[in-house]
């Protein structure tokens, strides 16, 4: 019987990605330790090693009044159990909803992934515990060294942008700034763009982009094998394309050819809980711009991205998934975007700088420098050690 428990989704989304990578690690720590930590999942939808598959089977009994760190989205975080409840959220916003703010007070301590969103927790619970683990990347996929793919075509300026699609991510900010660069060449953007949680997305995706002026032009075949692809061209700028990337499940070195693949990667989001693909992109050694605000800044630095920092604070609202009575955000300016980006397309040449400091960051956060500082406290913090001792 397991006597701590370690919980959360294990799915192709950030928390899935995020809970996976701490568990393989964790699970690899405590069996040289000798240390019989519990693996729960309440959804597993992709692959997991052998060791972290049969630790999940060998979980299926234990202690329901055990410690328990629940990696969960704050809003559920009140249907842990546990004798010790330690919360793990993920979140992007400055404010807490009233489910949320029940969720913080059900937990006897809170794990978070940066200092930004400890603050926000402290400001509002001056009195909690809380403790911050960061995130990491797996530079056995995610590297400037190994052999990709490469989807690029023969000519012009290829970009990037990963995530979900939603208004949050400041994709549709992006594609307003695109038809405004200040620029003659050819500009082609690929976008790995889905969400699950939107019904009948290929339709959601082509009103989106025809809404800020884009026209379906057709499927790509040859310059990405394998995948579905939908090409779409600018109705104001005669030199600009939008590929946009279907699959949802694909594999982490599709998107690692993504990044390859691209002279720079955009991510003007509007607040982030930690940005997995942004640090994959610096990873790759590929040159990022990015908005200096929430958990990013937990790793972003004045010498590894472009910052996108002309922000315009305003109520978090986009009538699908946040409605407005839970903080704020920080919307990136169209024009500032653009003046980047242009920046970006008229100084390839001198980026190289910015893509060597992003390796470096990106060496900073393995998985396995997480997985330690959970160790850590499951070794010297009450009630953990007890747990692991009885």
């Amino acid at each position: 019987m397991k006597n701590l428990v370690f919980a959360g989704p294990i799915n192709n989304l950030g928390y899935g990605v995020f809970f996976k990578n701490l568990a393989e690690n964790l699970i690899e720590l405590c069996d040289k330790e000798s240390i019989d930590i519990g693996i729960i999942s309440n959804s597993k939808t992709i692959k997991v090693s052998d060791a972290l598959e049969r630790k999940l089977i060998d979980s299926r009994i234990f202690n329901f009044k055990c410690p328990t760190i629940f990696l969960y989205h704050l809003h559920g975080l009140h249907n842990m159990c546990g004798g010790y409840r330690v919360g793990f959220p993920i979140f992007e916003l400055d404010e807490f909803s009233a489910i949320e703010i029940n969720s913080i007070k059900n937990t006897d301590e809170l794990w978070v992934c940066s200092n930004w969103a400890k603050s926000i927790i402290k400001s509002k619970s001056p009195n909690k515990i809380v403790r911050v683990i960061p995130g990491g990347v797996d530079r056995t996929i995610f590297n400037e060294i190994d052999e990709f793919k490469n989807y690029k075509e023969n000519n012009g300026i290829t970009i990037c942008s990963v995530g979900k699609l939603e208004k949050r991510k400041g994709h549709f900010n992006l594609l307003e700034a695109l038809h405004i660069v200040d620029s003659d060449e050819a500009i082609r953007l690929i976008a790995k763009w889905n969400n699950p949680f939107i019904p009948d997305f290929n339709n959601h995706l082509v009103e989106k982009l025809r809404i800020h002026g884009y026209e379906y032009l057709c499927p790509v075949n040859g310059t990405y094998p394998d995948l579905s692809v939908l090409r779409f061209q600018s109705t104001r700028k005669a030199n600009l394309l939008v590929d946009v990337i279907l699959n949802d499940n694909v594999d982490s070195t599709i998107v690692r050819n993504i990044y390859m693949s691209s002279n720079f990667a955009v991510f003007p989001y509007f607040a982030e809980g930690w940005n997995l693909p942004l640090l994959e992109a610096m990873s790759c050694g590929i040159p990022c711009l990015a908005t200096n605000y929430s958990a990013p800044t937990e790793y972003l630095n004045k010498t590894n991205h472009i910052p996108l920092t002309n922000l315009n604070k305003e109520i978090a609202f986009d009538g699908i998934f946040f409605g407005g009575n839970g903080g704020s955000w920080m919307s990136v300016d169209v024009n500032h975007i653009a003046e980047q980006v242009t920046y970006c397309i008229n100084n390839l040449s001198n980026l190289k700088s910015v893509s060597e400091e992003g390796v470096k960051t990106a060496k900073e956060f393995s998985w396995k420098k997480s997985a330690e500082i959970i160790l850590e406290i499951i070794k010297n913090e009450s009630p953990f050690k007890e747990a692991i001792q009885s």
